[in-house]
């Protein structure tokens, strides 16, 4: 379990990353957000490092528990916005005209956190390409989930 969770978050983090990076909106999302803009620039790149750990195995758990740093923060700052009824825009992928945090981001988010800790806590569990196929998949399910649901929102 901890292969599939660890990859599964990895995927998702190099995902999105590169969207944001590949993405001009991207500042601006993450303006709207609160996010300083030192902390704005820093957060593709910071998803692509721990991402590429993750998937690679580097360091076990660091990387894992960097993901859970990272996606806390992440889930608590969307908490907060989606408490306040502030409608700001996620900007989690990257996408060109930004859903706003939802309770759908915060469930994502909170799926994310919950697999992070798992391969925090468990890193060396699972072998072989099963279970890092299920990861994979799994981690392209959620960027896949996301991305249409940002199109739909």
């Amino acid at each position: 379990m901890g292969l599939a969770a660890r990859v599964a978050v990895g995927v998702v983090l190099l995902a999105a990353g590169a969207a944001k990076l590949a993405q001009p909106a991207w500042k601006a999302a993450a303006a709207a957000f609160g996010a300083p803009r030192p902390v704005a620039a820093a957060v593709p790149w910071a998803e692509l490092a721990v991402g590429a750990a993750l998937v690679a195995g580097l360091a076990p758990p660091w990387p894992a528990a960097a993901a859970l740093a990272l996606l806390a923060g992440f889930t608590a700052a969307a908490a907060r916005h989606l408490a306040g009824g502030r409608p700001v825009p996620c900007g989690c992928f990257g996408e060109p005209a930004p859903a706003p945090v939802s309770a759908a981001t915060l469930a994502r988010n909170l799926v994310l956190v919950a697999l992070a800790a798992v391969a925090a806590l468990a890193p060396g569990t699972g072998s072989g390409p099963g279970p890092a196929l299920a990861g994979a998949a799994a981690g392209a399910a959620l960027v896949g989930l996301a991305r249409w649901r940002g199109r739909s929102a």
